[in-house]
C-alpha cells in the first residue's frame, strides 16, 4: 500500500517487477528454457495516479501492442487501484470489486462486518481482526484501533490492508 504520492511511480513498479522477475528465473541450464511465472503487481493507492482523471480508480495493465491492442504477454500483470478516486456509498455497491474498494477505503470506520459486504468473502477479514489483538504480544497479526487491519498471515497468505500506524 503507497499512501503518499510517489515521485516515478511506475518506474518503481517496473523495477520491482523486474526484480522479482530476475529472482524467478531459473539460473544455469535449467534457465535455458525462459519459462517465468506469471508476475502481479498489485498496487493499493491513497493518491491519485493523474489528477486530471479523478473517476478511475481501478487501473489494469499489461504489455500490448500500440496500435491494435493485442496483448503480447500474458504473465505479466499490473493492477492499481487508487483510493482516493473511488467515491461510492455503501448503496451504490453493486460489485464484488466495488464491496472491496469500499472496504480498503473505509476499514478504519468499520467495527464489525456490515450486511452490506459479502459476509461468504468478507467475513475472515474481520475475524481476523479480532484475533490479531495478540500481536502486540509477538502474534503475527496486527491490529490498530478499530479493526484497523495492518497484516496478517494466515494459511500462507500475507494480507496488508492499512499501513499508517505501526505497531
Amino acid at each position: 500500500m503507497q499512501l503518499q504520492n510517489q515521485d516515478f511511480f511506475f518506474d518503481r513498479a517496473v523495477t520491482y517487477t523486474s526484480r522479482t522477475i530476475s529472482r524467478l528465473a531459473k539460473k544455469g541450464a535449467d534457465g535455458n528454457g525462459y519459462e517465468l511465472p506469471p508476475v502481479y503487481f498489485v498496487a493499493v493507492l491513497g493518491f491519485q495516479l493523474d489528477k486530471a482523471n479523478n473517476a478511475k480508480y481501478y487501473y489494469s495493465a499489461k504489455i500490448v501492442d500500440q496500435f491494435d491492442q493485442e496483448v503480447l504477454y500474458e504473465k505479466l500483470s499490473y493492477k492499481m487501484l487508487v483510493l482516493p478516486n473511488f467515491n461510492k456509498s455503501k448503496t451504490e455497491l453493486s460489485t464484488i470489486m466495488d464491496q472491496w474498494m469500499y472496504l480498503m477505503k473505509h476499514l478504519n470506520e468499520i467495527d464489525e462486518l456490515p450486511n452490506y459486504l459479502d459476509k461468504r468473502i468478507f467475513s475472515r477479514i474481520f475475524e481476523v481482526g479480532e484475533v490479531a489483538n495478540y500481536s502486540r504480544c509477538g502474534g503475527k497479526c496486527g491490529v490498530v484501533g478499530r479493526s484497523k487491519l495492518i497484516a496478517c498471515r494466515t494459511n500462507g497468505i500475507y494480507i496488508q490492508l492499512r499501513s499508517e500506524e505501526r505497531l
